[in-house]
């Protein structure tokens, strides 16, 4: 079926959730083994008319289906496997102002009104997340605090700039840090300064998803779980077809991101989905913990390659590195985050790592989310890695719209989309090649600056 614009929704593949067993914990990472278990859902069947019908049961979806629950429309969530158990159950956790691409290219991408319009509601992302999970009582270890660690000297003064931007803009709630004062908030000798923000959190990830999804639920939603959808029929009511049932509906949103695959390939195809590495490590004891992270913060370093770890509240390293289109298989990949680990903190040696596992993140060209629709079709992806703030605040963005009041989706769907040349299967071979080349240089500025020392 060929939507007006030229979207085309097919039956993709059969699903396989996006996931694969991590090399560590024979398939559970480490959020799902610490979050609350909820109730299983049943699968769909049968025919079922409402007002909006939600594929996606990740933070996106299930913002969406509660904001739009709570203007009295009739919801129901369509989730090919279990809530959460894409990206929003396998994420670091971070919750943080901004998008992937910084303050200053933002300006530069999309004009000083639109961006600075944009970044409002990227700082109102992070305040939302902290609403609902104080408004519904989430249990989701929700701590503040998050760190951009400058790992070349041009980095440091890069991070300067921004947070002069970000004051333009009316956030005051970022400091720079010198060499000597990062010192005192990381045990670390990797750093050249950094930007502290008190108004990022960090959270369990996974604990938040199921969170949103009772707060749902008991607003009166119908969330089904293993029903995949087949394909969408467009027409006066679109349709979402499933192998047992069919949702008509006013309104679909597709809150699919990087496993939304084939059933809607000319979306898809706007993004490219790479696979990011995540680990915890064996229990450091909160001694060691205290030592390495005095302040309990989340930390990403600005390395083209970067990483980003933070603690958990049974004192393991959480820790993440890099994207990868290859990832390193099996018991390798335990190996490789010990290795990323090693570097960064020298002084614990090589550690155990007792979970290990991976999950798709999709990137944009230009590192901003792709949010738009057509006709009664909705959709938001490529969130870069900033899906827990962007994607929770989208999906009532795209609540309010569908009710009425679209002032803020005029905002997010504005901002501007770059095609990747030659296609996603090209960007696919050269990522690693232009990822690899900032490297070297970033690896060559660090080398420079010691030696002129």
């Amino acid at each position: 079926m060929v939507a007006p614009d030229g979207w085309s929704f097919r039956s993709p593949a059969p699903p396989s959730g996006g996931l694969r067993k991590g090399a560590a914990d024979d398939g559970l990472n480490y959020f799902e083994i610490t979050a609350e278990a909820p109730a299983p859902r049943p699968a769909f069947s049968g025919a079922r008319r409402c007002d909006v019908c939600v594929v996606g049961a990740g933070f996106l979806g299930l913002s969406a289906a509660l904001h739009l629950a709570e203007r009295g429309l009739d919801v129901v969530v369509l989730e090919a496997s279990c809530i959460g158990a894409g990206a929003s159950g396998r994420n670091s956790g971070f919750v943080l102002p901004g998008y992937a691409a910084d303050v200053d290219e933002l300006v530069e991408l999309a004009g000083r009104d639109l961006a600075l319009r944009s970044w409002r509601l990227s700082v109102e992302a992070v305040d939302l997340v902290k609403s609902l999970v104080e408004r519904h009582a989430i249990a989701c270890d929700l701590k503040s605090g998050a760190l951009a660690a400058a790992a070349s000297p041009s980095d440091a003064a890069a991070l300067a700039r921004q947070a002069a931007t970000m004051r333009e803009f009316g956030y005051d709630r970022t400091r720079i840090l010198s060499r000597a004062e990062i010192g005192d908030l990381i045990a670390s000798p990797n750093y050249y300064g950094g930007l502290l923000d008190s108004g990022a959190l960090h959270l369990h990830p996974l604990a938040y998803a199921r969170g949103l999804a009772r707060a749902a639920l008991a607003q009166g939603i119908a969330l089904y779980e293993r029903s995949p959808v087949t394909r969408i029929v467009c027409g006066g009511r679109p349709q979402a077809i499933t192998a047992e049932g069919t949702v008509t509906a006013d309104h679909i949103v597709l809150a699919a991101n990087a496993l939304l695959g084939s059933l809607a390939r000319d979306l898809a195809e706007r993004i490219v989905p790479v696979t990011a590495l995540i680990g915890a490590t064996q229990p450091l004891g909160s001694g060691t913990a205290k030592q390495l992270l005095p302040c309990d913060l989340a930390v990403f370093d600005t390395q083209p390659a970067l990483d980003y770890y933070r603690l958990t509240p049974d004192h393991r390293l959480l820790f993440g590195a890099a994207t990868r289109l290859v990832p390193p298989p099996g018991s390798r990949a335990a190996s490789w985050l010990a290795r990323r680990i090693a570097r960064v903190f020298p002084q614990l040696g090589r550690l155990r790592m007792d979970f290990v596992w991976q999950g798709l993140v999709d990137l944009t060209l230009n590192r901003l989310p792709d949010i738009g629709r057509s006709e009664r079709i909705w959709y938001a992806q490529g969130f870069n890695g900033h899906g827990v703030a962007l994607s929770t605040l989208t999906g009532r963005v795209i609540a309010e719209a569908i009710a009425g009041r679209t002032e803020d989706f005029i905002v997010l769907s504005g901002l501007p989309y770059r095609p990747w040349p030659g296609g996603p299967r090209v960007a696919r071979i050269a990522l690693p090649l232009v990822r690899s080349w900032f490297q070297f240089r970033h690896e060559l500025d660090r080398r420079l600056t010691r030696a002129d020392r």
